[in-house]
Formats: C-alpha cells, sequence, structure tokens
C-alpha cells in the first residue's frame, strides 16, 4: 500500500492541465475530508470488514485438494472448515491484528498524502501548462514547414506535425512521392524510428531556394535548421543516419557482409534505376505531369523486358538467402524495395514468374515503415488496383 500512495503524485503530474484545473476543487474537498480522523476511522472500518469477510472464507476444502494432487508438496491436509485466516495464523498467531494495524496505518498515511496533494495540486498545474505550451511550440514548429501558402511545403507532403513534433529532432525530408532515393531514406528512417517532416519539392521545377541546399537539384535532401545541418544523396544520408541512430543497423556484419549490402544497394540504385526505374518515371510521369505529352511505348516495353531480368536476379538472390544480403534485413532490401515500388506504382512490374521476389516484397509491403508510401499518390498518376495490397 506504501507504494501505491507514494507514486500518487506522480500520477497527478501525468494529467493534462485542463484536468488538474477543472478537479481541483473536488482534490481538496476529498482531501480535506480525508484528513478528518473520523473519516479516517469510518474508511479504515469498512476496509477491515472487507478484508475480515475475505480471511473468514473456507479453504479448507481447497487445501485438501491440493494436498491430494501433489503428496509431495508443502500443503498439509486440513479440517474442511478451515478459514484463511486460519491457515495465515498458523505461521503468525498475530496476523489478523498485524493486518488491521496496517490497514488503520495506511489510512491515516492516505489522510497526509491527501493533503500532500492539496498543496501541490497548484504547482502540478503550473507544471502541466508549462509542458503543454512545450508541445505547442514545437507543434507550431513543424507547421511553419507545412503551410498552404507555400505551394512547395503543402499539407498532402507533411507527417503530422504533432507525432513529427514529439519525436525530438525535427529533420525535414525534401521530396517527392516517386523519388525511388526518397523512398529508401524514409523506409530506413522508418525502420530506425527517426522523426522527420516530408516538404514537397518537384526536382525538375529547380527552385532557387532548392537549388541553394543542393546545387545538383536532386533529391532526396534533408535538413535541420536548428543544427545547421544539411544531407544531400542519398547513400550518405543512408550511412549518416545507420552511423549515428542507435538500432536496426542497416549496414551491418563483417567487412565481407557489409561490401555485399554496399554492391547491392549500389545495384539498385544505379543499375535498376538506369534500366527500369528512370525511363519508367519518364514515360508516365514526368511526360505527362511535366510536358503533357504520351508515353513512348517502345521505351515501355524496353524497360518492362528489363525488370523481368532484374526479378530473375531477385529471385535467384532469394532462394540462396533469407534476404537480399543475407540473415538479415539491410539497405540493399530498402534499396531494391523502393526501386521495384516505384516500378510497380507505374505498371511497370510483370510478377508472374517471379514468386520468390513476391514473396520478399510481400513481407516488406506489411512492415509498419512501408505502409505510409503505398498509401500517398502522385498527381495525373495512378497505380494498378493492386499496388496498396499486401497480398496481391
Amino acid at each position: 500500500m506504501n507504494r501505491i500512495l507514494l507514486a500518487m503524485p506522480l500520477l497527478a503530474v501525468a494529467l493534462p492541465a485542463p484536468a488538474l484545473a477543472q478537479d481541483r476543487s473536488e482534490i481538496e474537498a476529498a482531501a480535506e475530508m480525508m484528513q478528518d480522523p473520523r473519516a479516517q476511522d469510518a474508511l479504515a472500518g469498512t476496509l477491515s470488514a472487507m478484508v475480515a469477510a475475505m480471511l473468514d472464507l473456507r479453504v479448507g476444502g481447497v487445501a485438501n485438494a491440493v494436498a491430494n494432487a501433489d503428496p509431495r508438496g508443502r500443503t498439509r491436509s486440513v479440517d474442511p472448515d478451515t478459514t484463511v485466516a486460519d491457515m495465515a495464523a498458523r505461521d503468525n498467531p498475530d496476523f489478523a491484528d498485524d493486518l488491521d494495524n496496517d490497514i488503520r496505518d495506511g489510512t491515516r498515511m492516505l489522510g497526509s498524502m491527501a493533503g500532500v496533494m492539496a498543496e501541490v495540486l497548484p504547482q502540478l498545474t503550473d507544471m502541466a501548462r508549462d509542458v503543454e505550451d512545450r508541445v505547442e511550440q514545437a507543434q507550431d514548429r513543424a507547421r511553419r514547414y507545412c503551410t498552404a501558402a507555400d505551394p512547395h511545403r503543402g499539407q498532402s507532403g507533411c507527417a503530422d506535425p504533432r507525432a513529427a513534433a514529439m519525436r525530438g529532432v525535427m529533420w525535414q525530408l525534401y521530396q517527392f512521392p516517386l523519388c525511388p532515393f526518397s523512398r529508401k531514406l524514409r523506409l530506413l528512417l522508418g525502420e530506425k524510428g527517426v522523426g522527420y517532416e516530408l516538404v514537397r519539392e518537384n526536382p525538375w521545377d529547380k527552385r532557387d531556394e532548392f537549388v541553394d541546399l543542393n546545387p545538383a537539384s536532386r533529391t532526396p535532401v534533408m535538413v535541420d535548421d536548428e543544427r545547421g545541418t544539411v544531407l544531400m544523396d542519398s547513400v550518405a544520408i543512408a550511412e549518416y543516419f545507420d552511423e549515428t541512430v542507435e538500432g536496426k543497423p542497416m549496414i551491418s556484419g563483417t567487412a565481407a557482409n557489409r561490401a555485399e549490402i554496399r554492391r547491392l544497394a549500389a545495384w539498385f540504385d544505379q543499375e535498376f534505376f538506369r534500366d527500369v526505374t528512370a525511363p519508367l518515371l519518364f514515360e508516365r510521369m514526368q511526360k505527362r505531369v511535366v510536358w503533357k505529352q504520351p508515353p513512348d511505348a517502345g521505351n515501355l516495353r524496353e524497360a518492362m523486358k528489363a525488370a523481368n531480368h532484374h526479378l530473375d536476379y531477385v529471385d535467384y538472390l532469394i532462394d540462396h538467402r533469407s534476404w537480399l544480403a543475407g540473415a538479415t534485413m539491410s539497405l540493399a532490401d530498402l534499396s531494391a524495395a523502393a526501386q521495384i515500388s516505384v516500378a510497380d506504382y507505374l505498371g511497370g512490374i510483370d510478377w508472374s514468374g517471379h514468386e520468390q521476389t513476391k514473396g520478399w516484397y510481400a513481407g516488406l509491403k506489411s512492415r509498419p515503415s512501408f505502409r505510409p508510401l503505398l498509401s500517398e499518390r502522385m498527381e495525373l498518376v495512378q497505380p494498378p488496383a493492386y499496388y496498396e495490397q499486401v497480398d496481391f
């Protein structure tokens, strides 16, 4: 009981300020009542009566059943009418009296604690309001980067400001929905539990402000205004977070293991992107969104043919390994999944004949880090009906 009483002030701190303020008069009234010796006696008497009733329960039959079930046990056969109090009194003849005294002492302590609670309530209220103010300030800071006044920072491209603000460091990730390299980083950040805010950026617009951040005018770019940190290039950013954030390392193992992870991540970032993702993005996204032109059917066929060859390689890897680069999920899996997800969104993947890759990809799609990607859409470009389904 003492531990419960000592925890009461901590529970009060966890209450929001409005609740504390609203219930303050009731708490003070209850505290005043609990400090009255007559109220303490009445409560102690009630509790004692309840305990006495429980102590009077007959448990001899239960004890005998236990003894019969396990003859080697410590339970001895007793009279069927034996009560809880009888059994407790075998080891401590004064058990009932001691328990009654403990109840009365605890009730008096409760009264004293209620008085302390009433005295510290104003300070608790102020503390809770201060916490609320700090949270609101963090949310306001997050909303500065998600305002409709700036067409490049609309709500459609922002993470929940409250959730992002509560995570600590506020990173901004400049990206657009079908950027495979930004998707790779989002998967990595999600797996490692790093909070960030999405900032919509169309690199083909070559905005002056974005070019100032990255002269190459390519996504992704990550910015932490408070620290004055700007990170660019998805490989460099991925390694930065893998080195600086503990938990779920994505480039791990022996030197040979790490070399294989980097090799496969580069394969999908470079070879798969060049053969599959880039032509699909150009024909089905950039031509339609930027230039308002129809796609070239020949280029699309070549990209889909190349995708089939790349998936053959993924099938081979999954036949020999649990994950692409070895026994555990790594940056290689995230890089591959990011490229494949964009190609799949653009209708460039024929899954028939690729059961190994399909099973591996379905497992990744079911992860919490992947789900936000599947719900996003690129304006004027819609994915196949199955795109969002885990079991496709």
